[in-house]
């Protein structure tokens, strides 16, 4: 059982360090660096070994979410399944850190961790799959970690700097899924990862926006607008 102290406040100090790892995780979320395999594999076996699912034979990486998702698995049950245990990982840790804290620090910090995401893959994903509801059901089940950027920083910050007890296998593997890995789908023995944007552009406010171009593009020639058009 995880022994801890309630914390009631924040200090000045930890207030100041709060926005560090908002910029840190900002930073992450906007990385343009390619995932390799070896790497995936690699988290996606830790993962797997604390979850006891089916540990992976092979990890691929597509080169963007729209691949991930031109065929349906096999098994989509079992996709589900496995894929809700993953993104359930977050929420598990997420309830241990929450109860060593007050309610107003806690408020406090999901202000002050504000992570601006790449919501407009997602909206391109819809439009691009909008006539075949199996491959719906595909993206309502895989993990969406953009959303999830929140409760990351935020475990991150309550963990490394306040010291708050929790699980550390299963935080360490959920941090390294959080750097290493992207849109995730399970088929048959190996699992799928979407490859990070190749180019991204930003409007005058650091927002994602492109002026009569694409905000984000893959290696593979993807491209998503601002307003969730793809092509």
């Amino acid at each position: 059982m995880l022994e801890y102290m309630i914390i009631e406040t924040l200090t000045p100090q930890q207030q100041a360090q709060a926005r560090i790892y908002q910029q840190k995780w900002q930073m992450m979320a906007y990385e343009t660096t390619s995932i390799t395999a070896t790497t995936a594999q690699q988290t996606l076996i830790d993962l797997a070994q604390i979850l006891k699912i089916p540990t992976p034979q092979q990890t691929c990486v597509l080169d963007s979410p729209f691949a991930l998702f031109r065929q349906t698995p096999a098994d989509l049950a079992q996709h589900q399944q496995i894929m809700t245990a993953i993104g359930s990982l977050v929420d598990r840790l997420s309830s241990q850190v929450k109860r060593q804290m007050a309610v107003g620090p806690w408020v406090q910090l999901w202000q002050s961790l504000a992570i601006q995401t790449l919501d407009p893959i997602e909206d391109a994903l819809w439009l691009q799959i909008q006539d075949d509801a199996e491959k719906q059901e595909q993206l309502i089940a895989s993990v969406k970690l953009e959303g999830k950027r929140h409760f990351i920083a935020r475990l991150d910050f309550c963990i490394n700097e306040l010291g708050c007890a929790c699980d550390r296998a299963t935080w360490s593997a959920v941090e390294c899924w959080a750097k290493d890995c992207g849109f995730l789908r399970w088929v048959g023995d190996r699992y799928e990862v979407s490859d990070r944007p190749q180019i991204l552009v930003f409007g005058d406010h650091g927002q994602l926006h492109g002026i009569e171009e694409p905000a984000i593009v893959y290696r593979d020639g993807s491209k998503v607008y601002s307003n969730g058009q793809w092509s």
